[in-house]
């Protein structure tokens, strides 16, 4: 149960891709500092939940190797300081992964945004799912964690809460002793690809308010099920990250506006022929994407207009 079976769909996995019958090289351990002590390793991926991946990113650092930790960085605003100074008292290298970056839609959004193709931006809408108002799993009873869990290693530097189905994987972003709810799952990815939208990846907002926060009427979960927060930015844009927007970045400028989410990309007004060569004139910043005379070669996105 639990880690000897992922550790064989791993080997089963791998043994199929080297056709060799039989791979016999992951290891599984109960504790990750075991892991993070060995010699031979120069790099841990931190995908624990939220709660621990400040403890396990420092264990990793302290043992002397370099992190990639996936988002949100931290749980606590805190413990992303503390990171950061032992990154850089070690000089190593840490990195947190957006992977829409990568996504031929977004990429194609920022690129019009900031290309001035409509105009000056005034406003960004950034929508989010909302939050959990009911049980997400049909066993929503406290009881006994099973027998392959250590639930106290799993809970570590968070609140033991009762063990349930319903609030252990997936659904433990659902309470804030372990995540931070829909609004810290989702305000990686989109609100990542605003900032990169508004050339903002080493600014931020100056002004943050929180607005009609609601939370779930059940025990099971705290996190807020409807939310929004509005920003304001040293340039006057401003930004609202809701549950209340449709999902996905939506830059609005004085000439129109770019809306992006997974597989869709709108524009208002069409400015341009996106199935021509007029792409290829466009700048694209040399510290993300290339250089100057960059051809854009990535695969078009479906458009809707």
């Amino acid at each position: 149960m639990g880690r000897e079976l992922a550790k064989r769909a791993v080997e089963e996995h791998y043994a199929k891709a080297k056709n060799r019958g039989k791979f016999v090289g992951c290891e599984a351990y109960g504790d990750f500092r075991e892991l993070c002590a060995r010699k031979d390793i120069d790099a841990i991926l931190v995908a624990t939940p939220d709660h621990w991946h400040a403890l396990v990113s420092l264990e990793a650092l302290r043992n002397g190797k370099d992190v990639y930790c996936e988002k949100p960085v931290t749980h606590l605003f805190g413990e992303g300081q503390v990171i950061y100074r032992e990154v850089k008292r070690r000089g190593s290298v840490f990195q947190t992964g957006s992977m829409q970056r990568s996504y031929p839609a977004f990429r194609h959004a920022v690129e019009l945004v900031r290309n001035g193709l409509i105009g000056k931006v005034k406003h960004v809408e950034i929508g989010l799912p909302p939050g959990y108002t009911k049980p997400m799993h049909n066993d929503a009873t406290a009881q006994a964690p099973p027998d392959h869990l250590d639930y106290d290693l799993w809970c570590g530097p968070s609140p033991r809460l009762p063990y349930m189905p319903a609030r252990h994987h997936r659904w433990w972003r659902g309470h804030l002793a372990y995540g931070g709810g829909t609004l810290m799952d989702w305000i990686g990815h989109h609100n990542d690809i605003a900032h990169w939208g508004l050339n903002m990846d080493k600014g931020g907002p100056v002004k943050v308010e929180a607005v009609g926060w609601e939370f779930p009427k059940t025990n099971i979960y705290n996190a807020p099920s409807s939310y929004e927060v509005r920003c304001e930015y040293p340039s006057g844009i401003t930004s609202s990250i809701s549950s209340g927007h449709p999902s996905g970045i939506k830059w609005i400028g004085e000439d129109g506006w770019v809306y992006v989410r997974r597989g869709t990309l709108k524009t208002l007004p069409v400015q341009y022929d996106l199935r021509s060569d007029s792409l290829d004139s466009l700048y694209v910043s040399v510290y993300w994407m290339g250089s100057y005379g960059f051809r854009v070669s990535f695969v078009r996105p479906k458009i809707e207009r």
